[in-house]
């Protein structure tokens, strides 16, 4: 936790965590490494993913959504996809092409 001079607001934020890709998935060259980080209650997910199947990674238990949440995301030919993340942090495919898909999505967590 930090206090903000100029606005007089606690705040907290973690550093960018790489994920740990499950199940074959693998970045996509070019678009830098899936990853995610919380600022005070907002977690941001960032990457581009392709060639797997199943769970793509799980958040770190800090991140968790205190609920399933669905996202729509961009997946290839440049078509709407969706990702589930559950309550575990398992950022799951459930439409969605292997030849690449969008985790980039942000949520609240109360963790």
């Amino acid at each position: 936790m930090s206090y903000d001079e100029p606005s007089k607001v606690l705040y907290s934020n973690t550093e960018w965590t790489t994920l740990n890709l499950l199940n074959g998935w693998q970045g996509f060259a070019g678009y830098g490494t899936p990853r995610c980080r919380k600022i005070n209650d907002i977690v941001y997910v960032q990457g581009l993913v392709q060639s797997g199947s199943g769970i793509i990674a799980t958040l770190p238990a800090k991140f968790w959504p205190d609920r399933s949440l669905i996202f729509s995301v961009t997946t290839n030919p440049n078509v709407i996809g969706r990702i589930d993340i559950d309550s575990t942090g398992n950022i799951v495919p459930t439409h969605y092409d292997p030849g690449w898909l969008s985790i980039c999505v942000s949520f609240v967590s109360d963790q």
